[in-house]
């Protein structure tokens, strides 16, 4: 073999080795995470969302931040992504163990969201 295969390999080892050591710590945050989200009653305006822990970080104008992973769909939110849609100063709704999220646009119109569940 040569010397630089060798070491690409090496390499490639040790960012499995890396990569499995840290995917158990993460998916302990995801569920904590989700935890707070889903047990929590959410009312308050968009003072940013943004991707974040390979879902959605939002923050309240309040200063609460919630970490979720919405699921876009044709018939509820029109196909919507949550993060391309959601905007500062538009109002969210979730009642706590609630299914649905809802986003209310500045301009009227009420977009839902399922979530992921963990």
């Amino acid at each position: 073999m040569k010397p630089k295969y060798v070491i690409l390999l090496i390499w490639v080892v040790i960012c499995l080795v890396l990569a499995l050591l840290i995917q158990p710590k993460s998916n302990l945050r995801s569920r904590q995470n989700y935890k707070t989200f889903h047990t929590t009653s959410i009312t308050g305006k968009i003072d940013s969302a943004r991707i974040a822990y390979r879902g959605v970080g939002l923050r309240l104008s309040d200063g609460k931040e919630f970490y979720f992973f919405p699921r876009t769909d044709r018939l509820l939110n029109n196909g919507n992504i949550f993060v391309c849609t959601a905007e500062k100063g538009d109002s969210i709704i979730k009642p706590a163990y609630g299914d649905t999220i809802y986003l209310k646009k500045t301009s009227g119109e009420v977009l839902k969201y399922t979530f992921m569940h963990f």
